[in-house]
């Protein structure tokens, strides 16, 4: 009877210091693993900025060719219609003179110099579209000057903001390397300390 009564004395003890043991675990994480996350948390930070960037200056860069090709087709017309018109004009240049030289050779005839009227008509016509051509290539020229110029500044703006996104993502990968560097350094005096 004693060795059981011995058997639950040792079993209460037991239990009744087992909180004693247990509450001495330390849950708390060091300064340099706090750190050392907050850095890789700047890393992957830095990742995602420079995804942006890149993927916003693809978009700016497909929008501004996209306005190139654009005025590239726009000043091919207006070529093709300076063609157009220049051929114009010189074919009713020619009508012009040959009608020139009938009226010179034949005698005065009022339907003969009424065809020459309506040929310089024609003429003034055929120079005022000619004009016309000139001023619209000069326009979509300067168009594509300005395009081209706007195209260089974003792709300036957009280089520069490439550059600070990698200089970020340096920067952070650093700060990464440094915080595992100072926890190990923490980790290796915690192990000689103990």
């Amino acid at each position: 009877m004693k060795k059981k009564l011995y058997a639950i004395y040792a079993l209460v003890g037991a239990l009744a210091a087992s909180p004693v043991f247990t509450s001495c675990v330390d849950d708390t994480e060091s300064q340099s693993v706090t750190e050392l996350r907050g850095a890789k948390a700047e890393q992957l930070k830095s990742i995602a900025a420079l995804n942006n960037a890149k993927a916003q200056a693809e978009i700016t860069l497909a929008n501004a060719e996209a306005a190139l090709k654009a005025a590239q087709a726009a000043q091919e017309q207006a070529l093709a219609d300076k063609a157009a018109a220049e051929a114009a004009y010189q074919e009713a240049l020619a009508k012009a003179q040959e009608l020139q030289n009938q009226l010179k050779e034949a005698t005065y005839d009022a339907e003969l110099e009424a065809a020459l009227a309506k040929v310089q008509a024609e003429l003034a016509q055929a120079q005022a579209n000619k004009l016309f051509a000139e001023k619209q290539i000069a326009q979509y020229q300067a168009d594509m000057e300005k395009a081209a110029l706007s195209l260089q500044k974003e792709l300036a703006i957009l280089e520069k903001q490439l550059l600070e996104a990698q200089k970020d993502l340096l920067q952070a990968e650093k700060e990464l390397e440094d915080k595992k560097d100072q926890w190990s350094k923490d980790e290796l005096a915690e192990a000689e300390a103990k």
